[in-house]
Formats: C-alpha cells, sequence, structure tokens
C-alpha cells in the first residue's frame, strides 16, 4: 500500500521527490517527482530493485549514504540546485522513506541574507573606526579655529596679521565641512549602500588615472602600473575613483624613495588590484593620521591617510567587494582591493 501511495506522488501533489527503500537499502518505489528532480532518464517504476548510490551523476550517494539520516543545508547537484533529504524508517525489516526537496531558493535567500550580515557588521565596525579617527582630526583645525577667534578677539592686529587669522580660520573652517561631508558619505554608504542605479564602469582606467595623478603629485615617487583591460564593475564611478586614488596615495605616502607598484588581474570572481611598495617606516595609527593623502595644493580635501584608507573601505564594501592593509615584518606594505565584476 505504500508502494503505491508513494507512486502517487507527483510533482503536482507535492512537489518532493519521495523513495522508500527496503531492509537491504533497495528502492521499491519512487515517484515522478524524484525522477524529475535528479533528471533520470526513465521512468520511476524502472528503479524498482536499485540502489540510490547507483543511480550515477546525481550525488544521491553523498545524499543518501547509510551514515546521513538528514542533509541540513542540502547539498548542491551538478547542475546547480541544492537537494536536501531526510528519511524514516518504515516497515518491520528496516526499510526507510526518503524525502527529497529542492531548497535552492530558500539556500539562496540564506545566502543572501547571511552576506547582507556580514556586510552590515563590516560598516558597523568601520564606523567605529571612523569616528575615532574623525575625533582625533577633529582636534587640528577646531583648535586652529579657536585659537585665531582669540588672537581677533584680543588687542587689535595689523591688516596683516587679521588677514592671516582669517585665512587660517577660513582654511580650517573648510577642513570641517570636508570632514562632514565624509561623515555624511560613509552614514549614507552604512544605511543605503551606493547612492543610484550602477553603470558599467572602466576599473582599468579608473586605476591608470589614479596612479598618473599620484605619481603627478609625489614628485619623490615614481608609481609603475601593470594594468590589463577587463570587464568593467557596476557600481559609482566617482566613488570607485575615489578609493583608487585613495589606495595608491596611501601605499605612496608610506615610502620616500621605493617605487609604488600598481598590479590588477581580473578572473571570474572579479578584479584584484594591489598597490605595494617598500615602506621607509612601517605604517602606524599615528603615521597614517599624521601623513596626508597626496592633492593638488588648490584642493581643500586634506584628507589623512587614515581617514582615506577608512573611507576606501566602505567604497569597497558598498560595491560587495573588500579592502585589506598588510605589512610585512621586513617592510614590504600593500593595499589589496577586490571587486566583483
Amino acid at each position: 500500500m505504500l508502494a503505491a501511495l508513494v507512486d502517487m506522488l507527483g510533482v503536482g501533489v507535492l512537489g518532493v521527490g519521495v523513495v522508500v527503500e527496503d531492509g537491504q537499502r533497495r528502492i521499491v518505489a519512487a515517484n515522478p517527482a524524484f525522477v524529475d528532480m535528479f533528471g533520470l532518464d526513465l521512468p520511476a517504476q524502472a528503479l524498482a530493485g536499485t540502489r540510490l548510490a547507483e543511480l550515477a551523476g546525481t550525488r544521491l550517494a553523498e545524499l543518501a549514504g547509510p551514515a546521513r539520516g538528514a542533509t541540513p543545508g542540502g547539498t548542491e547537484l551538478p547542475d546547480g540546485r541544492v537537494v536536501e533529504a531526510s528519511h524514516t524508517p518504515v516497515g518491520p525489516d528496516g526499510g526507510r522513506l526518503w524525502v527529497f526537496r529542492d531548497v535552492t531558493e530558500a539556500v539562496a535567500a540564506r545566502r543572501a541574507l547571511a552576506e547582507h550580515d556580514t556586510r552590515l557588521a563590516a560598516l558597523s565596525a568601520l564606523k567605529s573606526e571612523f569616528i575615532s579617527v574623525v575625533s582625533h582630526e577633529l582636534r587640528t583645525p577646531l583648535t586652529s579655529i579657536a585659537s585665531m577667534v582669540e588672537l581677533l578677539d584680543g588687542p587689535p592686529l595689523s591688516g596683516r596679521d587679521t588677514r592671516t587669522a582669517m585665512a587660517a580660520v577660513l582654511r580650517n573652517t573648510e577642513r570641517l565641512l570636508t570632514l562632514v561631508e565624509d561623515l555624511n558619505m560613509l552614514a549614507n554608504l552604512e544605511s543605503e549602500g551606493r547612492p543610484g542605479p550602477g553603470t558599467p564602469v572602466d576599473v582599468a582606467g579608473l586605476v591608470r588615472d589614479a596612479a598618473r595623478a599620484v605619481d603627478a603629485l609625489s614628485p619623490r615617487v615614481t608609481v609603475v602600473t601593470t594594468v590589463p583591460d577587463g570587464p568593467p564593475v557596476d557600481g559609482d564611478a566617482k566613488l570607485l575613483g575615489q578609493l583608487m586614488h585613495a589606495v595608491i596615495g596611501a601605499v605612496a605616502s608610506l615610502t620616500t624613495t621605493a617605487p609604488v607598484t600598481v598590479s590588477a588581474t581580473v578572473d571570474a570572481g572579479g578584479w584584484t588590484i594591489v598597490a605595494a611598495t617598500d615602506a621607509t617606516e612601517p605604517g602606524t595609527s599615528e603615521r597614517m593620521l599624521a601623513a596626508a593623502l597626496p592633492e593638488p595644493d588648490a584642493s581643500p580635501h586634506r584628507r589623512s591617510v587614515a581617514l582615506s584608507v577608512l573611507l576606501a573601505r566602505a567604497i569597497a564594501t558598498s560595491h560587495n567587494g573588500s579592502l585589506t592593509l598588510e605589512q610585512e615584518p621586513a617592510g614590504r606594505a600593500s593595499i589589496t582591493v577586490r571587486l566583483p565584476v
């Protein structure tokens, strides 16, 4: 009776594959949904007498091995679908009733949720580090502004001294506004991801442009690039351009004599961009806070290397990528960026 019931259960009834084994682990009955699920080129009735592990190319040996009672999370089939299996003892001879479920969509949803949670956790940690760095950077402009205001509020100054004090106030005010913009950008990247719909971005072109800019702005450092052409990245061109400039500029700030090498490779997983150099001194937190990213003299955006690297990491994370800074004991320093295509 059980075999007859199993034979009646098709895709339209349960949407799951059902198999009954006897005590010798031979198939007694299977439903059409099982045959369809595993793409078997024979009718369900023809499976009687065979073993699950004998069905080649289906990974059923892994799914339904003798020590397996269930496969939490599922097993990936050759075609990419994920199937979950479980069994229940039936009959007096030690037989088993197997149920196979296609959980591809559920697994994909769990993976997406896990990736989203990982991204949020990374951004949350980044925000804490960012606030620490910004708090440090706020001290210099605020101290300068307070000193200049106190000076202006004191005995009358000469016209030249007044202009100098006001210029210092204006310069440090612009720096504070830049920090506010950076805070807003980080908050937006954390809560909403990159702004607007992504567009195809020429990563190779951005890396080469950033390398040329840093090379021109760093007279004592030579930037050597080895960057092939490759597929575009879906993203924000302005943010990715800022990311590349920050990465190459940060590495350039760690040396005064050695060249900076910028290399890139691309495969099915995406782009890997590496900027490296023989560091003159270790890139400690203090040094990265004190050093400024190479920028044109007229630019008011004088971010420290520490702040620039944090922003770059946030941009990479918002594009589902990553950024890592590594320093070897011998002095070799590198920043690696990975971006999916």
